[in-house]
């Protein structure tokens, strides 16, 4: 078949919208159409007229500088014309972002479920329960009267509440890497430095007392698990000596640096001491697993 259709008309209304009519038609061979030179001529002087709408200032030569070329992509053996034409509408995510990110959501709530083939550790035996128990009252009884019958006679500090959950740990999770020597000295030990630091600090540029407490309680709390994070020493119940450290009382305040010392560091070897001799006494209990 041989012959041009009409050529389209592009037409600028009052209210500048641009209608365009359909473009030369081109030769064909087998039933299939060719794109030629001619129909990207027309789409550029489409887009040319476009552009003017858009900002009639701009000089037709510059709008046609500033086009970039128009490409052709053959879809079903018909040669298909693509131009970047000009849109005032938003550009909206696309479907694969939309996808990727109802996937990320979906995947983020099933793990509110669980791990599916994760299992709870078995109840130990009543015996063994019965020992860790007996062990907590005679280390804590241990603390508690060389606070309250030594130290706090020379105006010290004996105990210090994260001791408690340090206590728990030391006869009631004695596996756990976080109950090992290094992680319960050196955790509660930073914590202690970085607690009576940050109320220092405070101290010096809010003065005494300080005005709210909970930021640098909060601030002391953050910095010292980041560091214990940093040097493998992550000791839960050290959180809460940085917290004490800030927010504790005027005796606490006193002491400075020394509340390091005690009630902290001498608190922790007397039931480290007693951790190692009263759990290696159980059968099939042995601590610790590693000191350093």
């Amino acid at each position: 078949m041989e012959g041009l259709n009409s050529a389209s008309s592009c037409r600028i209304q009052n209210d500048s919208s641009v209608t365009t009519s359909t473009l030369a038609a081109l030769p064909t061979s087998n039933g299939v159409a060719m794109a030629t030179e001619s129909s990207a001529a027309v789409l550029r002087s489409l887009e040319v007229e476009q552009h003017q709408i858009n900002d009639p200032a701009v000089a037709p030569e510059e709008v046609t500088a500033s086009l970039t070329p128009v490409s052709f992509l053959p879809v079903g053996g018909i040669a298909q014309e693509k131009s970047n034409l000009p849109s005032d509408t938003a550009a909206f995510p696309t479907t694969s972002v939309l996808a990727s990110l109802s996937v990320w959501i979906l995947t983020y709530l099933t793990k509110f479920r669980g791990r599916p083939n994760a299992l709870r550790p078995p109840m130990g035996p009543w015996r063994e329960q019965a020992c860790s128990a007996l062990f907590i009252l005679l280390g804590f009884a241990v603390v508690a009267v060389l606070h309250y019958d030594v130290l706090e006679d020379i105006d010290l500090v004996g105990v210090v509440a994260s001791l408690g959950a340090t206590t728990v740990m030391l006869f009631a999770a004695v596996s756990s890497p976080l109950a090992q020597p290094r992680n319960v000295i050196a955790g509660h030990v930073v914590s202690a430095v970085i607690g009576i630091s940050v109320r220092k600090l405070s101290n010096f540029v809010f003065g005494d007392p300080l005005p709210m407490k909970w930021p640098f309680g909060t601030l002391a709390i953050t910095l010292s698990v980041f560091v214990m994070m940093c040097t493998n020493t992550v000791h839960p119940p050290g959180g809460a000596t940085a917290l004490i450290a800030v927010l504790g009382g005027a005796k606490v305040q006193r002491l400075g640096y020394l509340f390091v010392v005690t009630p902290v560091l001498t608190a922790l070897l007397t039931m480290l001491a007693l951790a190692v001799v009263l759990n290696n006494l159980v059968e099939g209990r042995q601590y610790p697993e590693f000191w350093w």
